[in-house]
């Protein structure tokens, strides 16, 4: 009897589980079924950059089983761009676990995360574009790596992004309640209320010196959201940044994602 296979680690539980083509209605569309573990996959790869022996050890798999399910979920995700397909996400040989937690000592570098715009701080965390994650040593920024946003407006993604990323400090200008709650359930401090260029508050951040100031935001968003093949504008204040919908859409004049 063959032996069964080794169920995969997985650390990012998806909040969007269905992408489709913008334009076409769900019954006349197919699907490509993407695997939790296969969209793991292509986080630690294509997403955090990590080398397939890393990918593998966190997933806890043979670097040749990381590889299979790696190029599956490539695949998938190219036919379905390619062919105008719907890309569902579930199923899959898969456990949730929390990232290792690494013991702090004394010494060791502060990793931070900046919100950004541009190379300014971004007033809304929420809808930043990106963020500069620097290590921080003996006073000085020893290292400095830049992402895109994984997940606007969905803090569990954004939380989750930072922790496996071992960020400990968030800096932001305005960042509403339930983006604070889902950042300190995983242990990260926020120095919020921060303006000015990366060049300004970096060497601030650096030396310990840079603190919260007002972060209150009062003034209103208005955010499109496709729903459904249909517009709708939500008018809503900074302490309702985040939203949970279920869908997204590509399409292939606009965004990819």
């Amino acid at each position: 009897m063959p032996r069964p296979p080794k169920t995969r680690s997985v650390a990012f539980r998806p909040e969007v589980t269905y992408y489709k083509p913008a334009g076409t209605p769900l019954r006349e569309l197919e699907e490509e079924c993407l695997c939790v573990d296969e969209l793991e996959a292509l986080r630690l790869s294509d997403m955090d950059g990590l080398d397939q022996e890393a990918c593998a050890r966190r997933m806890n798999v043979a670097q040749s089983t990381f590889q299979r399910i790696v190029s599956s979920a490539r695949g998938k995700v190219a036919t379905a761009l390619v062919t105008g397909k719907a890309i569902r996400i579930g199923g899959g040989n898969y456990e949730f676990v929390e990232p290792p937690a690494r013991k702090k000592e004394e010494n060791d570098p502060v990793i931070a995360a900046i919100a950004l715009e541009g190379n300014e701080v971004s007033q809304h965390f929420g809808r930043a574009p990106g963020f500069a994650i620097v290590e921080i040593a003996g006073g000085s920024v020893v290292s400095r790596r830049d992402y895109p946003n994984p997940g606007p407006h969905q803090h569990g993604t954004l939380a989750g992004f930072l922790r496996d990323h071992q960020v400990s400090v968030v800096v932001v200008g305005g960042i509403g309640g339930p983006a604070q709650q889902a950042l300190r359930a995983n242990g990260l401090e926020i120095i919020s209320g921060v303006s000015g260029s990366l060049d300004e508050v970096l060497p601030k951040l650096a030396s310990g010196t840079l603190e919260s100031g007002d972060a209150v935001c009062g003034h209103e968003h208005d955010d499109d959201h496709q729903h459904h093949d249909h517009h709708h504008h939500h008018h809503h204040e900074c302490h309702h940044l985040g939203h949970g919908h279920h869908h997204r859409y590509y399409h292939a004049h606009d965004r990819m994602w």
